[in-house]
């Protein structure tokens, strides 16, 4: 997680999304779906050394950029992955390209980004990705249907709320 001035909360769909961000270029470094801000913020300061101030007034851009994220496929353009492997930004751009209402396999995430095989190193890559929601690694299932592992705040339950509210399952 690079370091990020600032941080805001946008109230999305799906709830509070905590996103940290550059303020000059509004690049977002993470994302917390209704997680605890303390844990949120104990993070982003452990990877930085300094605490980001908070944004009461969520630049616009900032909260189109993200709302943006969660309708459509993402352009990760505007997110800050440089600390990311190689391998773990293909599995990031793979599992931002999933349309919404769409889920794919672990497996199909490594086969579109020639690593068959690999679907194990996908969900490892997933379980920390930086930007939770808005890279929608909650729309990668196991290969026989079942919704596998998330990361995010709440498990398992809060993948399946997601892809419920998304109208994928």
């Amino acid at each position: 997680m690079n370091e990020a001035e600032h941080y805001a909360r946008i109230e999305t769909e799906f709830g509070q999304l905590l996103v940290a961000y550059h303020g000059a270029d509004e690049c977002i470094t993470a994302t917390m779906l209704n997680g605890d801000e303390s844990a949120f913020l104990r993070g982003l300061i452990e990877a930085s050394g300094t605490p980001p101030t908070l944004d009461l007034r969520t630049p616009p851009q900032l909260a189109a950029t993200v709302n943006q994220a969660i309708e459509a496929t993402v352009d990760l353009s505007c997110f800050d992955l440089d600390e990311l492997s190689p391998f773990q930004r293909r599995v990031l751009e793979a599992t931002a390209a999933i349309p919404r209402s769409e889920v794919r396999t672990y497996g199909e995430i490594a086969l579109a980004i020639g690593s068959p095989g690999a679907a194990r190193s996908v969900g490892t890559a997933l379980a920390n990705n930086p930007l939770p929601l808005v890279i929608p690694c909650h729309r990668v299932v196991r290969a026989n249907g079942d919704l596998g592992n998330y990361s995010g705040p709440g498990g398992p339950g809060s993948k399946e709320r997601l892809l419920r509210l998304e109208g994928a399952i």
